[in-house]
């Protein structure tokens, strides 16, 4: 004799029905573990032996400027200086004021640079402004650069920074 189902027998068996469904449509998930870390597997699924191959380089990180200096001039050895401020801007404004109060001639940005030192080398008629990571290699670069145009003139630092926090 056959005795039927109540309905909340059958509601208590949907959950373990639907769960049997999903597992038997879904495909089975693969696990990383035949390779070594940087790796990863090229034949997922297929017949045969395991072939691994490195991970391609992703992006490098996105690296936010923590400080910002500048150095303004007027072309006629004035200038105006400004590091370690928070923004951009800020850095440029007071480069550019400075150079303002100094010359009655215009000024423009000649080194905007974040996170790095600044050299100022100059033979009395010219003068190089490089931006490096340390402060010795931005006296370098800027003695070098110098040194490329000033003939017989003798180039020698006249201003160095770094932005800091």
């Amino acid at each position: 004799m056959h005795t039927p189902i109540s309905r909340s027998d059958r509601m208590k068996s949907i959950p373990w029905a639907l769960a049997l469904i999903f597992c038997l449509l879904t495909d089975s998930a693969v696990a990383e573990g035949a390779c070594p870390p940087g790796y990863f597997q090229t034949n997922r699924g297929a017949p045969g032996p395991v072939g691994c191959a490195p991970i391609p380089e992703q992006a490098a990180p996105i690296r936010y400027t923590l400080r910002w200096g500048a150095v303004a001039g007027d072309g006629e050895g004035n200038w105006g200086m400004s590091d370690s401020r928070r923004l951009r801007v800020l850095a440029e404004r007071e480069a550019l004021k400075q150079c303002r109060e100094r010359s009655p001639k215009k000024c423009h940005l000649v080194q905007v640079y974040g996170d790095q030192c600044v050299a100022i080398a100059s033979d009395g008629i010219t003068a190089s402004v490089p931006a490096r990571i340390t402060r010795e290699a931005a006296t370098e670069a800027a003695l070098k650069d110098c040194a490329s145009y000033a003939e017989d003139r003798e180039c020698r630092i006249t201003y160095s920074a770094c932005s800091k926090l």
